[in-house]
């Protein structure tokens, strides 16, 4: 499970690191396959969700970026835009969509973010 930062919070300018520049030709992008009953599995076993594992790899994913950069550093938390329902659950079986924006922590500066 994420554990909240200690010193995070939503307003706190975002970090002057490599990553937070704006997307240009290039950068590329590279497609990641994976089993989808193993990785629910995994989440599941550690009390939380497919959404969340994903999360623990990307900050994984940034954290090695960034380290071989030399831009890691003690409290470093990155902010990601994750796309969150907000259909009410009585909603439930109506189709389309109703998504919002949630903006979450990803602790860099943990080795071992996923708990």
């Amino acid at each position: 499970m994420w554990r909240e930062p200690v010193s995070w919070h939503a307003t706190d300018p975002p970090p002057r690191v490599s990553l937070n520049v704006p997307v240009s030709g290039h950068h590329r992008l590279l497609l990641v396959r994976a089993d989808l009953e193993r990785a629910r599995a995994a989440a599941h076993a550690r009390g939380g969700t497919i959404n969340d594992l994903v999360l623990a790899a990307v900050a994984g994913g940034a954290r090695r970026v960034l380290a071989s950069c030399g831009e890691l550093s003690p409290g470093l938390v990155l902010r990601a835009s994750v796309a969150d329902s907000v259909r009410a659950a009585a909603d439930q079986p109506a189709t389309g969509n109703q998504v919002g924006v949630m903006i979450v922590p990803l602790p860099v500066c943990e080795a071992a973010a996923w708990r």
